[in-house]
Formats: C-alpha cells, sequence, structure tokens
C-alpha cells in the first residue's frame, strides 16, 4: 500500500512539471513592457508610459509597501483619539489640544499635495492597483506578491546594466 501510494504521488507530481517552465520575473518584463501574452494590455503596462530610472521604481516600491504596513495603524490612531474626543471625561484643556490633533489629521496639507494623511495613505496604495493590478490579477497574486517580484526584477535588470527605457 504504502508503495502504491508513493507511485500515485509521482504521477501526480509529475502532472506539474510544466509548472517548472513558469518564470514570474520574465513574465514580469513581458507585463512592464507589454509584450507577448500582455500585448492586450499596453495601454495600462507602466514600461511603456512612465518613464523612470531604477531607483525611482524601488523608492515607489518602498512607498507602497509602507502605505499597506502603516494605513491601518494610522486609521486606529486616528480611531482611538476620535474616541477619546466624543468621550470626554472632563472640561480640561487637552480635550481641545485632541479636537486640534483630530481636525490637523483629517486637513489637506502642503507637504501631501492637498491630501490629508488618509488619503496620501489611500492613493499610493490606489496608484500600486492602478499601475500593477492587471498584472496581479492575471497571475494570481497579491498586490504585495508582485511588488516583490517587481523588485526582484528591477534587482535583475540593475544585475546585468540594463536600463529599463531606451534613450530614444
Amino acid at each position: 500500500m504504502k508503495n502504491l501510494i508513493k507511485k500515485i504521488i509521482k504521477e501526480e507530481l509529475e502532472d506539474f512539471n510544466w509548472t517548472n517552465e513558469i518564470d514570474p520575473i520574465k513574465d514580469f518584463e513581458d507585463f512592464f513592457y507589454g509584450k507577448n501574452n500582455y500585448q492586450g494590455y499596453r495601454s495600462v503596462v507602466p514600461g511603456i508610459y512612465i518613464k523612470r530610472d531604477i531607483q525611482w521604481w524601488y523608492n515607489w516600491i518602498h512607498e507602497v509597501e509602507m502605505a499597506h504596513a502603516t494605513f491601518l495603524e494610522d486609521v486606529e490612531e486616528l480611531n482611538d483619539m476620535v474616541h477619546d474626543l466624543v468621550n470626554p471625561t472632563d472640561g480640561s484643556e487637552k480635550y481641545r489640544i485632541l479636537a486640534k490633533d483630530v481636525y490637523s489629521y483629517l486637513s489637506p496639507t502642503q507637504i501631501l499635495g492637498g491630501k490629508n494623511i488618509l488619503q496620501d495613505i489611500s492613493s499610493t496604495i490606489y496608484s500600486a492597483y492602478e499601475l500593477l493590478g492587471t498584472f496581479s490579477e492575471k497571475n494570481n497574486l497579491t498586490i504585495l506578491e508582485t511588488l516583490v517580484i517587481f523588485e526582484e526584477w528591477l534587482d535583475k535588470m540593475k544585475n546585468e546594466g540594463r536600463p529599463l527605457h531606451n534613450k530614444n
């Protein structure tokens, strides 16, 4: 029985040998430039319309990852502040200061291009879905998994000394 199970498992695994041929880095490059399986997506691929250098993309990836990591923390912090504000325990000066802090948190600023903190973070996350959502969806990946592949592809390009775009 044990040998029969081993034989069945071996046969089943051989059915999936085609997965060894998948190269997510090459597939991402095709997506980035709208080639091969992604020719029909040329209007939404980043490499054709957004001509940036490798470092710019590394910074953008880091910014998107940080936005994902901090968004919920910032919302929870705001929630705590609002909860304290609407449930005062006395008439002390701290509530005036807290009200000002909540107002500041939700007010647009010049530094963030006329957005408040939460708008800025959600805008950063939205940009990732706008640029990479097609690849994520087509490959059944989360946006964060796609960012990892994107960074690995950038590493490859950097190691090979290949620019992302031709000069012309």
